[in-house]
């Protein structure tokens, strides 16, 4: 099934970490390079709200595949 889910263009992250602060689920973390990374297993619509809180734009709604976990290219 279908949806769409948060993802984070790690180009334009600047590791503020507001989007890690606002995961209802905690599906955001830092990657080893200090900058924000969602975790496909974990995350869930709840945290569509980090879109909002991102000051560079930074999180985007893409198509995302609820049966696989996966993101859509």
């Amino acid at each position: 099934m279908a949806c769409k889910r948060i993802r984070v263009n790690q180009a334009k992250c600047i590791s503020c970490g507001a989007c890690i602060a606002t995961s209802p689920s905690k599906a955001i973390n830092f990657d080893e390079t200090n900058k924000a990374k969602v975790d496909p297993t974990i995350v869930t619509a709840e945290d569509d709200i980090c879109v909002d809180v991102c000051p560079v734009e930074a999180i985007e709604l893409v198509e995302f595949d609820e049966t696989t976990k996966t993101y859509k290219k």
